[in-house]
Order: C-alpha cells, then sequence, then structure tokens
C-alpha cells in the first residue's frame, strides 16, 4: 500500500504513555493545548492511530494528508492547524 505524509493534530498534551504509544510518529511541541502529529501512513497505519487515539481517550481536531510541497510547510495549508 502507498503511504501519505499525514497530520493529525488532538486536543491536548502527550504524556509519556502516549508519546509510547505513538512512537513511530514524530510528535511536535503542544500550541494552546493542542499536539500535532506528523507520519507517512497507508491506509491500514492511519486507521490504527486513530485507534490507538481512542484509546487514549484523545480528541481529534483534525487530519490532513499533506501535500508534500517542495516550497516546505510555510506553503502548505497544514501549517496553519495548530496555529
Amino acid at each position: 500500500m502507498r503511504t501519505h505524509p499525514y497530520l493529525i493534530v488532538v486536543d491536548g498534551e502527550l504524556g509519556p504513555e502516549a508519546l509510547e504509544w505513538l512512537d513511530d510518529l514524530d510528535v511536535g511541541a503542544s500550541i494552546r493545548g493542542r499536539s500535532a502529529l506528523d507520519g507517512d501512513l497507508d491506509q491500514a497505519a492511519l486507521h490504527g492511530v486513530f485507534q490507538r487515539l481512542q484509546l487514549l481517550v484523545l480528541d481529534i481536531v483534525e487530519v490532513r494528508r499533506r501535500c508534500g510541497c517542495v516550497g516546505g510547510e510555510s506553503s502548505c495549508v497544514a501549517a496553519e492547524l495548530v496555529s
């Protein structure tokens, strides 16, 4: 299956248990009570992340397949999700 870069924003700061369960994703700093998760995922892995977030009782605020654009995050809409 093909992977795509995803940005997943959740409400809340991630504790040690959550960080361990989500160690296959890059976890950004919490901003305004939201945490950003970033990773290359296929559809099965994306659904697996959703299940882990549900078990951790974290509300998903937004899921976006990032554009992977050459201009970097500043030229991409996904950069605005946690601001």
